[in-house]
């Protein structure tokens, strides 16, 4: 039985530096991107503080890859998981009709980088 890809929307690794500010306690904290895809991002942090079930962030991600660009998310923290043994926050994007656009050019990137994501991915199989 193959049970690969049965993701609607696949993750993309990624280690891209980002700001995260977190307007309830008025704080912003550097982090790392560890995955993104179109529904929100997997953020490696270390909050010197407790954060609430549902907390509202504002992520702050420069795009130095290909196109330098600054993007300007809000989302909510959905769950948090250990993973490599540090804490792994689970973001989802506060989507809307403007911020999609601007999601999918993050996540994507130009023609060149979404067909260089098509044909480099690795697919898992199931042995």
């Amino acid at each position: 039985l193959y049970r690969g890809n049965f993701r609607k929307i696949h993750r993309i690794d990624n280690n891209t530096p980002i700001e995260v500010f977190f307007p309830r306690l008025g704080a912003t904290l550097h982090g790392q991107i560890n995955d993104i895809s179109l529904t929100g991002t997997g953020l490696l942090l270390v909050p010197p503080f407790a954060l609430m079930a549902e907390e509202q962030m504002v992520l702050l991600i420069k795009d130095a890859a290909e196109s330098g660009l600054e993007y300007r998310f809000g989302c909510k923290l959905s769950h948090i998981s250990m993973r490599n043994g540090q804490l792994l926050y689970g973001t989802k994007f506060n989507v809307d009709i403007l911020s999609y656009p601007k999601i999918i050019n993050l996540v994507y990137g130009s023609n060149m980088q979404l067909l260089r994501f098509l044909f480099t991915r690795k697919i898992k199989s199931a042995v």
